[in-house]
């Protein structure tokens, strides 16, 4: 059990922490307004913040990509566009924000947003991509026009668009913020919730509109849609700077907005489904452009919606295509110019690509198709909903009568596509050994997790609305259920907290030192025989400002012999060395007498050989103080 001031330094003690969270609301608020205003008030609320999204996005990247705007022109355009909007929207009563009373649902929220906000970047693909372009992004004011500017950025070619969110919120706050990115993806979430929410009263055929007031019961199941009910909330997922939840938050809410157009297609209500079809295509264009591969989520989407029109009798089929235009019309706006971009501005390398065919992993088709199972088998939770959702839309290409058909054929053949394209990328894209084991196959499934929250808040209306209708809530059920989700946080602080598992905040901190005790220009190189390259990777971000250059580093999977280690430091030619683990070998390389336990060390050149510069001392794989 860890002392009081261990334990608060969970919620309270990031830098900036405070002013991100008031950031964060400020920002996605505006955003909403901004939405409101493009599309006007008769679609969802929830989804005007990803409008509000898009417009930025697309403001952002024609300026700059064509007229070489700096971002921070845009950004203040859009803070005086999202003031004007709020203040708009307040005046004629429509309120801002994704539904009446959301401030509730940020009141039972408030414990994880305090862990969101005060959390330091930990993880590897934070500090491979999505940290330092932040950074850069922030810094430069300008995406990257020759590839090679991001120090530490891995594919500078990849979308933008949810890197500017935590861009956003940082330049409100007037600071990096390294919790933003965790904060918003939480937010994003929330969200959301509010759209699992209008789907099950739609189930019970009690339509939600937007003056509705979300009371403490309906803020709590908006909550727990976003968290405990949602099979997809990992933490070491979630709470960073990955896209991956931004992806589900988008891809979730444009699965609300097309069972609502087809609903009202299906009802005879055109204008509407037009209304919604705008929203739609905003959102479309958010989700097209935060990832890569998300094109293939904007194609299933749209062809999901197709495929339900073709088998439903209810919907004009016609009537269906003549939105397309408007659905797909922005994200072809935004996923053109982006392409532009990349293919005129960027290296062939910038994002990315499909091996050669002769590369191509077709030896072990079936070991890729078990592996994938296996990880489906472990992971039910999610999988078994979707399954079910699969079987439902298998059902419905056979006979689609109903909402619950519809909602569950956009779901199960999204999923069952999704999963086909994995199988695919796995072929083609990955190495062997990474193919072999279908790295981050679990990972790349949460962008659909929303959808399982959708499919089990529309079923769960469904069911209660045929054998419970009428009933409430229990009172004293809610009140469990407010206090578990309320506390769940102050419980699980230790676990949500995982940047602070050792030794990330050791090598967090030795990379701050780093800087300071090296002139000016020098080259390090790190060796970490015994260790995962996570030491390397964590150290790469503080040396930002360029002072000292990471010529790379040496890791447990790397040959560690004599001779290739040679090799090594020869071709690279640093002039210092940080050494976080030994082996006999790196002794004998360097002619020194470095401890092989309990010191993480900093080596200079010199004639005479290596000198030590500094060393840390470690206690148990824990630092032990300077």
């Amino acid at each position: 059990m860890p002392d009081i001031s261990t334990y608060m330094n969970y919620f309270i003690g990031g830098n900036g922490q405070f002013l991100i969270i008031i950031a964060s609301i400020a920002l996605l608020f505006g955003l909403g307004a901004i939405g409101r205003a493009v599309t006007g008030n008769n679609g969802l609320a929830e989804a005007n913040t990803f409008v509000g999204w898009s417009v930025a996005v697309i403001i952002f990247t024609v300026t700059n990509i064509f007229f070489q705007i700096p971002f921070t022109y845009s950004f203040w355009l859009l803070v005086a566009g999202g003031g004007v909007a709020i203040v708009w929207s307040l005046k004629t009563g429509d309120g801002i924000g994704p539904a009446q009373g959301f401030w509730r649902v940020l009141v039972i929220a408030a414990p994880l947003l305090l862990i969101a906000s005060a959390r330091m970047a930990s993880e590897w693909d934070e500090f491979s991509h999505w940290l330092p372009t932040t950074r850069y992004m922030f810094e430069a004011q300008q995406f990257p026009f020759g590839g090679r500017e991001i120090s530490g950025g891995h594919f500078p070619g990849y979308p933008y668009a949810w890197l500017f969110l935590p861009y956003m919120a940082n330049m409100l706050a007037g600071q990096l913020v390294e919790g933003a990115g965790s904060t918003l993806n939480i937010m994003l979430l929330l969200i959301f919730g509010v759209g699992a929410v209008r789907l099950w009263f739609a189930a019970q055929h009690k339509p939600m509109t937007n003056r509705a007031v979300l009371t403490w019961t309906g803020a709590l199941f908006v909550a727990l849609a976003a968290t405990l009910l949602n099979p997809t909330f990992v933490q070491k997922v979630i709470l960073t700077t990955y896209a991956d939840a931004s992806t589900a938050a988008a891809l979730g809410i444009g699965t609300v907005l097309m069972y609502f157009i087809l609903d009202a297609l299906a009802s005879g209500d055109r204008e509407k489904a037009r209304n919604l079809s705008w929203q739609l295509g905003f959102v479309l264009a958010v989700l097209i452009n935060i990832k890569q591969s998300n094109l293939v989520l904007v194609v299933m989407l749209a062809g999901g919606g197709g495929i339900v029109a073709l088998r439903d009798p209810a919907i004009s089929l016609g009537a269906f295509f003549r939105l397309l235009p408007i659905i797909l019309l922005p994200a072809t706006l935004i996923y053109g110019v982006w392409r532009y971009h990349v293919t005129t501005n960027l290296p062939v390398d910038a994002e990315a690509m499909f091996l050669p065919y002769e590369q191509w992993n077709t030896h072990i088709l079936w070991p890729i198709f078990q592996k994938m199972l296996v990880v489906a088998s472990k992971k039910i939770g999610y999988y078994g909903v979707m399954a079910i959702a699969a079987g439902f839309a298998l059902r419905g290409l056979w006979r689609c009568r109903s909402g619950f058909d519809r909602l569950a054929m956009l779901i199960g053949l999204s999923f069952l596509g999704y999963n086909a394209f994995l199988y695919l990328i796995f072929v083609t894209q990955f190495g062997e050994y990474d193919a072999g084991r279908v790295a981050s196959y679990w990972r790349y499934n949460h962008h659909l997790g929303l959808m399982a929250v959708a499919f089990g808040a529309f079923g769960l209306g469904t069911l209660w609305h045929k054998y419970m209708a009428g009933r409430t809530f229990p009172r004293h059920a809610v009140t469990a259920l407010f206090v578990i989700v309320f506390i769940a946080p102050f419980i699980f602080a230790k676990k949500l907290r995982f940047d602070l598992e050792h030794p990330k905040p050791f090598y967090r901190a030795v990379g701050l030192e780093l800087p300071e005790l090296m002139p000016v220009g020098s080259k390090v190189y790190i060796l970490d025989p015994l260790g995962t390259g996570e030491s390397g990777v964590l150290t790469r971000y503080p040396l930002w400002k360029r002072r000292t250059e990471l010529l790379g580093y040496r890791a447990a999977y790397h040959n560690f012999e004599a001779e290739p280690l040679r090799q090594s430091l020869l071709s690279s030619q640093p002039d210092h060395l940080l050494i976080h683990s030994v082996k006999p070998v790196i002794n004998e390389v360097l002619g020194t007498e470095l401890p092989e336990k309990g010191f993480s060390t900093l080596l200079r050149a010199t004639d005479d050989g290596w000198t030590i510069v500094k060393q840390w001392p470690r206690s148990d794989g824990h630092w032990a103080g300077r």
